[in-house]
C-alpha cells in the first residue's frame, strides 16, 4: 500500500511558497487560503519551508468537503512557539461544545488530543511537547479505536464505535467554532480516509513531505558545435540506413 492511498488532502509548506494560497497536494485540490496572514512573513523557513501562525488569529481554510464517517488519520508537524493554551492545528468542527468533525489539538496541559467526529472518540497522549521543537503528530479512528502517536511512537488510544457524517469547511491554525489558534509553525499536514498501519506512521515521521517530495525531470544533453554536427550525420545515417 502507497502513503497516497486514501489520501484526500495533502497541505505541504515544505514544498515551497505559494503566496496566499496553501496548495493541496493530493488529487483532490482542494487548495487553502491563508486568511489574517501576511505571506510575505508568514512562510518561513524552519528545516524547510513552513508556515508560521501567530497565536491570534492566523488560520488556513481549507474549504468544504465531505470527510468519510469511519475510518481518518490525521498526520502532521507542528513546531509550537509557546504552549499553555489550547491550540487547534487542524480542524473541522461544526458545533456545540465538543464540536463534530475530525480535529488534533495541543491542550493546555501541553498533552495532545485527537478525536473523531465526536467527544466520545477523544484521545488525549502521556506525553506532552515543549516549545521550540519540531514534533510529527498523527491521530487515526480505524472503525473501533482512536489512537494517536507523537514522533511515530503510540502516545495514547481508546475505544469507541460508530461515527456520524460530517460535511463543512476545515481549518488549519485554529477551530471555526471553538478558537485556540495556533501559535507556531505547521507543515505537511495530510488527512487520510483510512487508518494508517503503525509502519506507515513511522514512516511519515522520518522527515516532512515524506513521499511527495517534486522529482526532478530528466535532463539530456546535446553536443555542441562540431560534435553535435558530427553526432546528427552520424545519427542520420543510420536513420537511413534503417530506412532503406
Amino acid at each position: 500500500m502507497s502513503l497516497t492511498d486514501g489520501l484526500v488532502g495533502a497541505w505541504v509548506p515544505s514544498l515551497g511558497p505559494t503566496a496566499g494560497i496553501l496548495l493541496d497536494r493530493s488529487a483532490y485540490s482542494n487548495h487553502g487560503t491563508l486568511t489574517n496572514m501576511d505571506p510575505a512573513t508568514d512562510w518561513q523557513a524552519s528545516g524547510g519551508w513552513c508556515l508560521d501562525f501567530d497565536g491570534s488569529n492566523d488560520f488556513v481554510s481549507v474549504g468544504d468537503h465531505e470527510w468519510s464517517a469511519t475510518r481518518n488519520t490525521i498526520s502532521l508537524w507542528v513546531r509550537p512557539s509557546a504552549t499553555g493554551a489550547n491550540q487547534y492545528l487542524f480542524d473541522g468542527s461544526t458545533s456545540g461544545s465538543f464540536g463534530l468533525g475530525v480535529s488534533i489539538r495541543i491542550m493546555n496541559t501541553r498533552q495532545v488530543r485527537y478525536w473523531s467526529y465526536d467527544a466520545n472518540y477523544n484521545v488525549t497522549t502521556t506525553a506532552t511537547v515543549s516549545a521550540g521543537n519540531w514534533y510529527h503528530l498523527a491521530g487515526s479512528f480505524d472503525g473501533a479505536t482512536s489512537r494517536m502517536w507523537i514522533n511515530g511512537v503510540l502516545a495514547g488510544s481508546t475505544t469507541g464505535d460508530s461515527l456520524n457524517s460530517v460535511t463543512g469547511p476545515y481549518r488549519i491554525g485554529s477551530s471555526q467554532v471553538l478558537g485556540g489558534p495556533t501559535n507556531g509553525k505547521i507543515d505537511d499536514v495530510r488527512f487520510f480516509q483510512r487508518a494508517l498501519t503503525p509502519a506507515e506512521i513511522k514512516t511519515l515521521a522520518t522527515g516532512r513531505g515524506v513521499g511527495l517530495e517534486r522529482k526532478r525531470r530528466r535532463v539530456y544533453s546535446i553536443p555542441a558545435g562540431p560534435a553535435f554536427k558530427a553526432a546528427w550525420a552520424t545519427r542520420a545515417t543510420t536513420i537511413a540506413g534503417v530506412l532503406q
